[in-house]
């Protein structure tokens, strides 16, 4: 199976300097998740999951951090 690079498109969309930027970044990523099969597609979303959690958790502390 294939592991997916989120940090690559999330440090894209953060450098884009235009919203049409930013969408067609997000289309991308739309459109490779319509090629996957069934299986790829579970993977893609636990995946997704595990680097949304680590980048909020990130941030969290960051802010927190910075706030107290």
């Amino acid at each position: 199976m294939t592991s997916f690079d989120f940090k690559k498109f999330h440090v894209r969309a953060m450098n884009a300097s235009t919203e049409e930027e930013k969408s067609a970044i997000n289309k991308e990523l739309k459109d490779l998740y319509a090629t996957l099969d069934a299986d790829s597609k579970r993977q893609f979303n636990e995946e997704l999951q595990t680097f949304m959690l680590k980048e909020y958790s990130a941030l969290n502390s960051m802010y927190t951090g910075i706030n107290n």
